[in-house]
């Protein structure tokens, strides 16, 4: 066996690579985020953390670069590699933790006021909100309504969205150049047959027209007025979680609360399960609902 298929079997080794992959993916985070130099000094302790794995209670053995593949199985039958996984928060997030009360359910109205308060990034954050919904019931193969859809919030996200209405030389443009420089694209029926060459461009940009989403329509233009006033698309993740931008953390909590009500209202109540509240880089409020 060679070294190199040798050290692909190592336990040890393969943890390392992915703790250092994840660890400079928090670097780059906090660089294009803007975290204060406390706060970068402390991910750059936890990269190397993460990299060298935490060895404290760990066996020699389980340490060395060049341990045997046998001897590294065995010790991390006992031990595994949780330590070195283990993620390490900022002394910020750590700070603002301490406003949530662990287990408590908030109002709608406590929710949003302590989230504004979590929101103590240099840069303008959102507020995000989070809803777990159940399972549908019935056969398995069946088609879940809730899968994505729509939501019309009242008053925006707080920014502006491109929004184009594609014709057949913008398509040819697109396949020529392979540069899509817009938000979300919008189209007939009758171009659809057309929009196929570029759908391997603008499917993994999740731009491709969709008439699920309402996005492949007759009145093309109308749709885009809608869509400028706060029409917006929503995706179920795999695990059964919408998350959702719901505006700014600057913005007054009467607005934050209309759009909130609008997404919860659109939403069957027996399927909601749970909902939380969030500001970017902030903790998470658990609100009763």
């Amino acid at each position: 066996m060679s070294k190199k298929d040798n050290a692909n079997e190592n336990p040890i080794v393969e943890a390392e690579k992915e703790a250092m992959i994840e660890a400079d993916a928090d670097l780059q985070e906090a660089s294009e985020l803007g975290i204060d130099e406390s706060d970068e000094n402390e991910l750059e302790a936890t990269a190397i953390k993460k990299a060298v794995g935490d060895v404290s209670g760990v066996p020699a053995e389980l340490s060395a670069l060049n341990t045997d593949n046998d001897t590294a199985k065995e010790a991390t039958k006992n031990v595994g590699l949780a330590n070195a996984q283990k993620k390490i928060r900022s002394k910020r997030y750590l700070s603002l933790i301490e406003k949530v009360e662990k287990g408590k359910k908030y109002s709608i109205d406590e929710a949003i006021e302590l989230a504004k308060s979590t929101a103590t990034t240099k840069f303008e954050g959102s507020v995000e909100l989070h809803i777990k919904l159940s399972e549908k019931r019935g056969k398995k193969k069946a088609i879940d309504e809730l899968a994505r859809g729509i939501f019309h919030l009242p008053n925006g996200l707080g920014k502006t969205l491109k929004v184009v209405v594609l014709d057949e030389n913008m398509v040819n443009e697109i396949f020529k150049t392979k540069k899509v420089d817009f938000d979300i694209a919008l189209a007939t029926p009758a171009l659809m047959p057309k929009i196929g060459k570029v759908a391997k461009i603008l499917g993994p940009k999740g731009k491709m027209p969709n008439p699920k989403v309402g996005t492949v329509t007759d009145e093309p233009e109308k749709v885009k007025a809608e869509i400028e006033k706060g029409r917006i698309e929503y995706k179920v993740d795999s695990s059964n979680v919408i998350h959702q931008m719901i505006g700014k953390a600057s913005w007054e909590d009467a607005k934050i609360k209309e759009n909130m009500m609008t997404i919860l209202q659109a939403l069957p109540k027996n399927r909601v399960q749970s909902v939380s509240l969030t500001t970017t880089m902030g903790p998470g409020i658990k609100i009763e609902y």
